[in-house]
Parts: structure tokens; C-alpha cells; sequence
């Protein structure tokens, strides 16, 4: 799966549950106890995004190896794991992240 593509539904959002990208109103770090998996889905109007695993954080392609199409997975990704020590996308340095992620498609 590492060479492979993937459509994702994804929300991601700092530990403190400040979201800084998504496609769907995804769950959010602070959610914890209320995750069913049976809510907060993508509506008819949001699409996923393709990505190639490789091309992913590390966190993103760790977590991608375990997942099966349709298999939506809240992640807790570290600091070293996300963007380590640099500031990108305005994400600052240091920072643990979570992802709502819902693996839509496996593209060959």
C-alpha cells in the first residue's frame, strides 16, 4: 500500500481541537468519549481527496498500512511522527496532531 494511493475523508486538528485542514466536519481531538462512528460522516457535498501514501506525514502512511477500504480511524499522531520541529502550513513546531480519517478508496 505504501506505492499506492488513497481517497480520504479527513479532519485534522491540533491536540487543543483547533481544526487546520479538512474536507468533512470530522471529529475533533476534544471529542474523546463521543466517537460512535455513526455521526459527524461526510455529507453528499464533500469529496475525498486522493493522496499517495508515500507522499504523506509518517503518522498518515503508518496508519494507512492497517486500514481497509470504508474503515474510518480517529489517529493521534506525535510531533516526530507529523511535522517535527519545523513550523509548516502554519502548524507550529512541536506540535501532536489528530485525524478523523475515513479510508473511502485504495487507488492502484
Amino acid at each position: 500500500l505504501s506505492t499506492e494511493g488513497v481517497n480520504c475523508f479527513y479532519c485534522g486538528s491540533l491536540i487543543t481541537g483547533d481544526v487546520f485542514d479538512k474536507n468533512f466536519d470530522g471529529y475533533l481531538s476534544t471529542d474523546a468519549g463521543v466517537l460512535d462512528g455513526t455521526t459527524r460522516l461526510p455529507s453528499e457535498f464533500c469529496s475525498p481527496t486522493t493522496f499517495m501514501v508515500s507522499s504523506v506525514i509518517s503518522g498518515w502512511t503508518a496508519a494507512l498500512q492497517y486500514m481497509r477500504e470504508g474503515e474510518r480511524w480517529m489517529v493521534y499522531i506525535p510531533w516526530n511522527a507529523a511535522y517535527g520541529e519545523n513550523t509548516t502550513n502554519g502548524i507550529m513546531g512541536y506540535s501532536s496532531l489528530t485525524f478523523d480519517i475515513i479510508l473511502d478508496k485504495v487507488i492502484d
